[in-house]
């Protein structure tokens, strides 16, 4: 049994299809076919059977899934201590971020952290703070940025330190009736068309909690604050966004109105998640130090 081989099994449990996984693997398809039949034959079992849909798993294979991701993670872990053994300034950090922090917190934080280890690449991926939470149980990132409400009990399976507070507030277009109101209450906003985000951000989270009474009207889906931004400067609709990320020029040159929702769940946090069963890489632990260094004023918890 080799690792090579285990990392074979994952993709092709991944893909359903020998022949998408070999492209993946950047081997040919009979190779593949080969290694994965010698480890059958090494560990007495059946990995996968052919089906109308694709290459199927068997219950072997599902059983044993857990078990080769650990393994996969651990021979990364050793590589990546290896590395920063040897050179201590290379390596990759897999980061799963919500495009708040992709835009407030990182930024700073890698053009900190490359002054002293330019060779570390980093590679981010903008979610919702759900799927990343589920990227780093998976292991598919070394460590996640998400957003949360302040009141949440701790999520499962990983460690947690909070790094920004913030409010979730509502955008409005400049010339709209609500637009110098005090504060705006969910039922202010029956019948008007509110711009919402896909499922799995907190602010998807949010509206459906204003919601609850199926009141409000949604008109656009998105996942860019950007987007949510740029359509309610264009007067398309009004938009639940995170205080931290409306950019103060957009204030200033009046693109449009910021205003308090008095809701329950307004109070959020900006937070830095890993594995709890993990240590961090020394690359990815010293971008954990950097981001907190830079929230000293509103981070908490420990790694």
């Amino acid at each position: 049994m080799r690792v090579d081989q285990l990392r074979y099994v994952a993709t092709v449990i991944a893909s359903r299809s020998m022949r998408q996984a070999a492209r993946e693997l950047g081997i040919t398809q009979p190779s593949l076919s080969q290694q994965i039949q010698r480890l059958e034959e090494d560990l007495g079992v059946v990995l996968f059977v052919r089906g109308s849909t694709g290459v199927n798993p068997t219950s072997a294979a599902e059983l044993l899934e857990p078990h080769i991701r650990a393994m996969l993670r651990a021979e990364r872990t050793i590589r990546q201590a290896a590395s920063s053994i040897s050179t201590a300034t290379v390596g990759r950090v897999r980061i799963g971020a919500v495009p708040t922090a992709c835009r407030t917190l990182l930024p700073n934080a890698v053009r900190q952290f490359r002054k002293d280890h330019p060779n570390i690449e980093f590679e981010v991926t903008e979610l919702g703070s759900h799927q990343v939470w589920e990227g780093v149980t998976n292991a598919d990132f070394d460590l996640g940025l998400i957003s949360r409400v302040a009141s949440d009990a701790p999520l499962s399976s990983v460690t947690t330190v909070d790094l920004t507070a913030s409010q979730a507030v509502m955008c409005v277009p400049t010339d709209h009736p609500l637009a110098h109101t005090q504060v705006i209450t969910p039922d202010d906003l029956v019948g008007e068309p509110l711009i919402v985000f896909q499922r799995g951000f907190l602010l998807r989270r949010i509206f459906d909690e204003m919601n609850s009474d199926d009141r409000l009207t949604a008109i656009f889906h998105t996942a860019s604050i950007d987007t949510a931004r740029a359509l309610v400067s264009a007067g398309v609709g009004l938009a639940v966004l995170p205080e931290i990320g409306i950019p103060a020029d957009d204030i200033a040159h009046g693109k449009y109105r910021v205003i308090p929702l008095d809701i329950t769940l307004s109070a959020t946090l900006t937070a830095a998640i890993r594995r709890t069963d993990e240590y961090p890489s020394p690359p990815a632990l010293g971008l954990l130090n950097i981001l907190r260094t830079l929230s000293v004023p509103h981070h908490n918890g420990s790694w």
